[in-house]
């Protein structure tokens, strides 16, 4: 898979995982769960109002900065509880090599709010 590929497939990802967090708290009707589930369901909408706009790496500069920032928050803390099967020595590598590349993506959209800072106060 290449960069662009392993952006989507995470960010689709996160999308599910936001709606099935949402379904989890949601069945609960403490204040702490009711708070998680609309958290959840409001980060899902908004994954589902800009994923049709970020069709490979590049587009991910044409995100407004909210935006930018939200996928960035995203895919950080996808990448904190990525998991990689080590079912089979190829399920590893592949595992590892996404792993590699979304780390990647988040140091090149971090040097990005960098440049960004700096231009502002330009």
């Amino acid at each position: 898979m290449n960069e662009d590929e392993i952006l989507l497939k995470s960010l689709k990802n996160i999308l599910t995982e936001l709606r099935d967090e949402y379904e989890y708290y949601h069945q609960f009707s403490d204040e702490d769960s009711l708070v998680l589930a609309e958290e959840c369901k409001e980060s899902a909408e908004i994954m589902e109002d800009i994923l049709p706009d970020i069709t490979d790496v590049d587009s991910l500069d044409d995100l407004s900065d909210d935006d930018y920032s939200f996928v960035y928050e995203m895919l950080q803390a996808y990448a904190e509880v990525f998991i990689i099967d080590g079912t089979s020595e190829a399920a590893r590598v592949e595992g590892e090599k996404e792993y590699e590349v979304i780390l990647d993506l988040l140091d090149d959209m971090e040097s990005d709010f960098v440049m960004d800072e700096e231009d502002e106060d330009d």
